[in-house]
């Protein structure tokens, strides 16, 4: 079965893939008993081994299937980081081809539904890399803004799927908020609609919440309008929906959080 998953018919790579995710889905232990076959390890490895700088699509559909497994649950993740399956996604995503590492920001996000992925993460140092390349200005490097977006949305995932512990790790160890403020005012309509999809998912807890509310009323002390402000009444609409989005979020985390207050 896991040579198949490398097919070269689509759905029957498809097909032997779905077996592992049933495996997975099943529990830890189906899932351990599987991979415990050192054949069928030993396969799996090989078809997402590093293939060096540039990934090959057989290579990236694997470690697809790879994080699809981690992500079902921390038993699982932890099953699969034991037989070592996950590094090569984060060599792809060092190995400096742009279009290979959008595939692996896409990974990351998949991983983030475990929280033991959220710290397996945190472990490879690759969320506060994934928060460097927000903090490269705009403009500055090509490529960087050509990753930007999938980056962004990576981290607007794992604050929305990540839990308490990457909201604490994203928004008060590595400030992402004051990393994704300057994109606001970003010329590029894809630039500052990621930004605002990443800090309405920030606004959903009090922390981001209050660095989000910290942020506007610094840009704003001069009497002038915040950025945020400021794309409520952009002219296009993406703009608009996003900022409005972030703003009713706002106002729900305040209302939650004053219903708490109120109960206590």
């Amino acid at each position: 079965v896991a040579a198949a998953v490398g097919d070269s018919v689509l759905h029957v790579s498809q097909r032997a893939a779905a077996f592992f995710v049933e495996c997975s889905k099943a529990g830890p232990a189906p899932l351990a008993a599987v991979l415990g076959d050192a054949p069928t390890l030993n396969a799996l490895r090989q078809l997402g081994s590093d293939g060096g700088r540039h990934a090959s699509v057989l290579q990236l559909r694997t470690l697809a299937v790879f994080a699809e497994l981690a992500g079902t649950g921390d038993g699982q993740f932890a099953v699969v980081a034991r037989c070592e399956l996950l590094e090569p996604a984060v060599a792809l995503w060092r190995g400096g081809d742009p279009l290979v590492q959008l595939n692996a920001v896409e990974l990351f996000g998949v991983l983030a539904r475990a929280p033991a992925g959220v710290a397996w993460l945190e472990q490879c140092e690759v969320l506060a890399e994934l928060e460097a390349v927000v903090r490269v200005a705009v403009g500055e490097d090509p490529m960087t803004d050509l990753l930007r977006p999938a980056v962004v949305g990576c981290l607007a995932t794992l604050l929305e799927v990540g839990g308490a512990r990457a909201a604490g790790l994203l928004l008060g160890q590595l400030q992402l908020v004051a990393s994704l403020w300057p994109l606001l005012a970003a010329r590029e309509t894809e630039q500052h609609c990621a930004a605002l999809a990443a800090l309405r998912a920030a606004a959903a807890s009090p922390a981001g919440m209050s660095a989000i509310l910290s942020a506007a009323s610094a840009e704003s002390s001069g009497g002038g309008s915040s950025t945020l402000g400021a794309l409520l009444r952009a002219h296009d609409e993406r703009a608009r929906v996003g900022a409005l989005s972030v703003t009713a979020q706002l106002v729900a985390t305040h209302r939650t959080a004053a219903v708490a207050l109120d109960v206590v």
